[in-house]
């Protein structure tokens, strides 16, 4: 039943955002910042790129970028306009608890993959007033990857 049959571009309804690795875009990285007083290491720096935060080495080709929709996902900080770095390559939690992106019954989803003790799979939302939506026996259902890092602005 946890299958990935297709992937999201070969869907016509999905709007890629573009590729999620290329040449990178080198940034200035701290090796740390504190959130409370000055760090006296202030004046360390080395070179980082966001590529290599946030997409597995061994899966570049499976890595894709996909803009959040909505409020059912809130609770795991997940925000409406949020864009998601999800590895196709990567395989969910096996006692569940991923945040994965799914297609059910045609329509692309981004929920909490959860199993019921009989091993029936279920998507989780992370807002109390949505409902969670079980998968059952014969729905058309498919795994698009798991949610390895969301990015959201704070301006």
């Amino acid at each position: 039943m946890l299958e990935r049959l297709k992937k999201p571009e070969e869907y016509d309804w999905v709007e890629p955002m573009g590729q999620a690795y290329g040449d990178g875009l080198p940034l200035s990285m701290f090796p740390e910042i504190q959130c409370g007083f000055p760090s006296p290491a202030s004046d360390y720096e080395e070179t980082l790129s966001l590529e290599d935060v946030v997409i597995d080495s061994r899966h570049k080709e499976a890595t894709y970028l996909v803009k959040a929709k909505g409020h059912s996902m809130v609770g795991a900080g997940i925000f409406d306009g949020d864009t998601l770095v999800v590895d196709r390559a990567q395989t969910p939690r096996k006692n569940g608890g991923s945040i994965v992106v799914a297609v059910v019954q045609g329509k692309a989803t981004c929920k909490r993959l959860m199993f019921k003790p009989d091993g029936t799979p279920y998507l989780a939302s992370e807002n109390p007033h949505f409902e969670n939506r079980v998968v059952a026996e014969g729905d058309e259902f498919e795994l698009w990857g798991v949610v390895r890092y969301c990015l959201h602005a704070l301006l």
